[in-house]
């Protein structure tokens, strides 16, 4: 049966200001005080799904999953999230997850930022910053690239240390991660609150439904979305997948929220277009092949 959708707290940068904003939902007939409860309430059970995660504080590097698998599981939420608008703002601008040049990214434009990048031959570079994290404020200071091996950007990830905007580095090769060591009373390196929801399939498949806006109680949307993580995982991604998880999942939210007429909520319909544009980033990253020898985001 039709269903009406609660907006969440999120968090925007406004001139590089972090701002809480408050997106209310359209007249539904609650009123403002059962709304602004029911509000609170969802952005706190939020807040706990985020910010308690399935790994170590701080991080170990046996917490992350194999490269490959961490890299098309990230991806395959970018292209089930695939959003067509966003496609042409500015990275700086940019929230949720997204494949360009630069590499696999998640942003939610306040508290995380992350930034996976694929060197080929078994190596792999994630970076970025949770809230959380209390690297960059120890004393003594932490040499987050200490150990690390010389095919790493330097240059890119001293600019990035230089600019305060690094809680952590991680890096892959041979068969396994590494990181910088790190002093006993580091109490977090912000890898949970910020990686935790892509370090396992059903984690990304609820970070999905989360980010288009459906609820536990929207029968067929997880399996849905549990199918399409799955093949990209397994690099079986073909245009007629797409296609036909866009058009399921366009039939769904036609079902549970047909007064939705806003293109910022849910999924609004693809257009071939569309199923195009995802293709070629699902390709661009791999996912249409089990063995992918290519590389992205490479940069000094």
């Amino acid at each position: 049966m039709p269903r009406t959708r609660f907006r969440m707290p999120h968090r925007v940068r406004e001139r590089g200001k972090v701002a809480a904003v408050l997106v209310s939902e359209r007249s539904t007939g609650i009123s403002s005080g059962l709304m602004s409860v029911i509000t609170r309430t969802l952005a706190a059970n939020r807040a706990r799904r985020t910010t308690v995660g399935n790994l170590h504080e701080p991080g170990r590097p046996d917490d992350l999953p194999d490269a490959e698998l961490l890299w098309k599981r990230w991806a395959g939420v970018a292209i089930a999230t695939f959003d067509r608008d966003k496609e042409v703002e500015p990275f700086q601008h940019r929230s949720g997850h997204w494949i360009d040049d630069g590499g696999l990214h998640w942003d939610d434009s306040g508290c995380t930022w992350w930034v996976m990048k694929w060197f080929g031959a078994g190596r792999a570079l994630l970076v970025g910053e949770d809230e959380s994290s209390e690297v960059k404020w120890h004393e003594p200071s932490i040499d987050v690239l200490a150990g690390a091996p010389d095919w790493l950007p330097r240059n890119y990830l001293r600019e990035l240390i230089h600019a305060n905007m690094v809680g952590c580095v991680y890096w892959f090769e041979k068969g396994a991660w590494h990181r910088a060591p790190y002093p006993d009373d580091l109490a977090d390196d912000g890898l949970d609150a910020g990686i935790s929801a892509l370090t396992t399939r059903a984690d990304a498949v609820e970070k999905i439904t989360d980010q288009l806006m459906f609820g536990a109680q929207d029968a067929g949307v997880s399996e849905l979305c549990g199918q399409l993580v799955d093949a990209a995982e397994r690099g079986t991604v073909t245009e007629n997948v797409l296609r036909s998880f866009a058009a399921e999942m366009a039939r769904l939210q036609q079902e549970y929220y047909p007064e939705d007429d806003d293109e910022d909520e849910g999924f609004p319909p693809k257009t071939d277009e569309d199923i195009a544009a995802m293709f070629e980033l699902a390709r661009r990253a791999g996912l249409d092949t089990p063995s992918w020898t290519g590389t992205l985001g490479v940069s000094d």
